[in-house]
């Protein structure tokens, strides 16, 4: 089966688990906080999808490490997804699940790189402001890039907003040759 597929498969059914049970802000902690794990320590993720690793030593270390704070449906499809050997696909799941809740939620991801590290209070300045021109509720991702040389670039639903100086030098150099 397509990849893509099963992924989406997967999270779909999750989604619809929460909804029915109303819990779908808990799902969506859980996995920001699993999608964060398996981001941050891309060991544990090489770890999950491993097929020489069985699936029960698998669950042991999930459960060792989520039990405590996760929410028991958020533990039960985990557990599911990895008896299923789906280990190697549990990134792109997990994704998808954030994506398909805060999509229910009218929470959009975007992402913001700025030439240099800037503040907490420019970067609320910027984020308030994208919200109410597209009227939508932004999670932000914010990084930096030195290639930027000066300004931003602004990335929401494949919509790009470029502001740096490096895209303006660009438009220019064209212009002139």
């Amino acid at each position: 089966m397509n990849r893509n597929r099963i992924t989406v498969r997967y999270a779909k059914a999750l989604v619809e688990m929460a909804s029915e049970q109303q819990i779908e802000k808990e799902i969506c902690s859980d996995f920001e906080l699993l999608f964060k794990a398996l981001n941050e320590y891309p060991e544990f993720e090489c770890y999950l999808r491993m097929p020489r690793i069985s699936e029960s030593d698998k669950i042991k270390k999930v459960h060792q490490l989520f039990s405590d704070s996760f929410n028991q449906l958020s533990l039960r499809f985990i557990v599911l997804v990895i008896s299923h050997q789906r280990g190697q696909h549990i990134k792109d799941i997990v994704r998808n699940v954030v994506t398909f809740l805060h999509q229910k939620q009218g929470i959009y991801p975007a992402r913001l790189i700025t030439a240099q590290r800037v503040d907490d209070e420019l970067v609320q300045k910027i984020k308030s402001s994208f919200e109410s021109k597209l009227d939508k509720t932004i999670q932000l991702q914010v990084e930096s890039d030195h290639r930027l040389i000066g300004g931003f670039v602004f990335t929401l639903d494949n919509i790009q907003y470029d502001a740096s100086l490096a895209t303006r030098f660009r438009n220019i150099q064209k212009q002139i040759q």
